[in-house]
């Protein structure tokens, strides 16, 4: 699959070209490929857009997810039984965790970004999670005075967190909101 960035009048090129680059930290790092609750990272290429508001940027060749995003596996009218959402669930955690052990903030976390394999190769029915998207990733190295901007998709960022926080609540607000998208909640408006 690839992963190109997305353009609009609203993103610099700078900020673009950040966000792949924390994508890329994410990706490239050992802990979390091992993890195996993060998508595998395969190359990056150059889109060579005619847009010359733009310019080249890197797009990302990432591990091809079957079912799509847990968003479309809702959305496509995919039932999970109570076994499958506790195994998507276990799985989900299991990524923030190594995310967290790495002292890394996803910072985006929703049913959209996170992508839905087969869980074995002979398995007709079960899903696999692994997270995705890390554009929105907050290194908690690069905090410098303990309060971080959430830079997160609307309307999933919680309420509470909205504009900036202290650093020290993101992991715990990030684990919630993914568990309340598991439920097919997912949403705050």
């Amino acid at each position: 699959m690839i992963k190109s960035p997305l353009r609009s009048p609203q993103r610099t090129h700078d900020s673009i070209t950040q966000a792949v680059i924390r994508e890329l930290r994410v990706l490239s790092h050992p802990p979390l490929i091992a993890c195996g609750s993060v998508v595998l990272l395969y190359g990056v290429k150059w889109d060579e857009s005619a847009d010359l508001n733009f310019g080249p940027l890197p797009s990302l060749i990432l591990e091809f997810a079957e079912f799509g995003n847990l968003d479309n596996l809702f959305r496509a009218g995919g039932e999970l039984d109570e076994r499958q959402a506790v195994w998507l669930a276990a799985e989900i955690a299991a990524g923030l965790a190594a995310l967290h052990d790495c002292a890394v903030i996803h910072g985006d976390i929703k049913a959209g970004n996170v992508l839905i394999f087969r869980k074995w190769k002979d398995d007709a029915e079960g899903y696999t999670a692994k997270l995705s998207d890390f554009g929105h990733t907050i290194f908690e190295m690069d905090v410098q005075d303990g309060w971080i901007d959430i830079q997160g998709t609307h309307p999933w960022i919680a309420p509470e967190y909205v504009g900036s926080v202290e650093s020290r609540f993101l992991k715990q607000s990030e684990c919630s909101v993914q568990f309340y998208s598991c439920l097919g909640c997912g949403r705050f408006d």
